[in-house]
């Protein structure tokens, strides 16, 4: 790989790059709420405990463990193939919004690209999600509208936008495995 070609992040880490972080669509909400509840499953990266933003209506919770983005899946049924993109630009930081008509959660990198100190952040605008224990999480619910929109962005370049209005998607954000020590 020469400099001025970016590589994937398969190229440039040799790791595993199926570690997801998987954001569900579940089961709807009570009859005339016109929510379903929005799963965050994060089996091998915990977050720490989200915290509500003084004055505003966004909460965030940062990963334990360094990571970072290396692909978008979206899965629109078990019967269709999951539409995938890769984040090319390692030296971008990178993003996944997902709206959910006025909310929106948000899965971004926060940190330094040069020597990979990256941790991901999930902040949730406009609805708090629930963890079952105080502290450290791997798994989060919230009840919000269906999702309408997903933009998946490396710095400002957009990889990903697409409407999602009328599915009810299963987006899996996967990043490598994390290294501990």
């Amino acid at each position: 790989m020469n400099a001025q070609t970016p590589g994937t992040r398969e190229d440039m880490s040799g790791q595993d790059p199926g570690t997801p972080v998987v954001i569900k669509t579940g089961s709807n909400g009570p009859p005339g709420s016109n929510k379903i509840e929005i799963i965050i499953d994060s089996r091998y990266m915990p977050f720490n405990e989200f915290v509500k933003e003084p004055d505003k209506e966004m909460w965030k919770s940062q990963s334990i463990f360094k990571g970072r983005i290396h692909k978008l899946s979206i899965l629109e049924n078990a019967e269709t193939k999951p539409e995938e993109k890769k984040q090319p630009y390692p030296q971008e930081l990178a993003s996944v919004t997902i709206e959910y008509w006025s909310k929106s959660l948000i899965i971004s990198e926060l940190g330094n690209t040069a020597d990979q100190d990256v941790v991901l952040e999930i902040r949730s605008v406009g609805a708090p999600f629930e963890v079952e224990t105080a502290g450290p999480w791997n798994t989060a619910r919230a009840w919000l509208p269906r999702p309408s929109h997903v933009v998946f962005k490396a710095g400002e370049q957009r990889l990903v936008d697409r409407d999602l209005k009328d599915t009810d998607p299963t987006l899996i954000i996967e990043f490598p495995k994390p290294s501990v020590g």
